[in-house]
């Protein structure tokens, strides 16, 4: 769903606000694939989240030749396939296991954007903004350790898998 409007609230003045919901539900078929033995072995999760999304923008143009742009928008991304699979890839002659994580959640964040523009002319303008970004559940991957056996033989393992870190900022500049 989606809803949006404009508010004019005078010459020089304008409000644009609204919000975006979208729901996930994930069901995911995927397997254990162990590169030695060729054994496959089914594995499947679920996954189902919302998401609200406001934002509110105000525009202020004093000049044909000024104009400056605040934004609060709430955006978020989805975790890519490969990380939301189930599946668990083994690799026994390299002690490493690869593994999907259906429990990850989105990444949201909260945006703060503040941007200002000087046109020249119809073609030629400098522009230049600051913005901040608060995060919540960034999506990076988690590299540990964990003993395995394997045709008698028990052999540390390197395992990869997508984690969700608790909070991260960024912010900065640009012209």
């Amino acid at each position: 769903a989606y809803v949006s409007g404009e508010y004019q609230l005078n010459d020089d003045f304008k409000l644009v606000g609204g919000f975006r919901y979208e729901n996930t539900d994930v069901v995911a078929n995927s397997y254990e694939f162990n590169d030695t033995t060729k054994e496959v072995t089914p594995i499947q999760g679920t996954k189902n989240y919302d998401a609200f999304l406001p934002m509110l923008h105000v525009l202020y143009k004093p000049s044909n030749a000024l104009d400056i742009r605040a934004a609060v928008t709430r955006t978020f991304a989805r975790p890519a396939f490969n990380e939301i699979s189930p599946s668990v890839r083994v690799n026994p002659t390299n002690l490493t296991v690869s593994a999907g994580n259906i429990n990850l959640n989105p990444t949201f964040s909260w945006n703060y954007d503040l941007i200002g523009s000087y046109y020249l002319n119809n073609t030629d303008y400098i522009t230049g903004g600051a913005f901040y970004k608060d995060i919540t559940d960034l999506i990076y991957t988690a590299n540990s350790q964990e003993v395995r056996a394997f045709d008698g033989a028990t052999d540390l393992y390197n395992v990869s898998t997508p984690m969700n870190s608790e909070k991260a900022k960024l912010y900065g500049f640009e012209v």
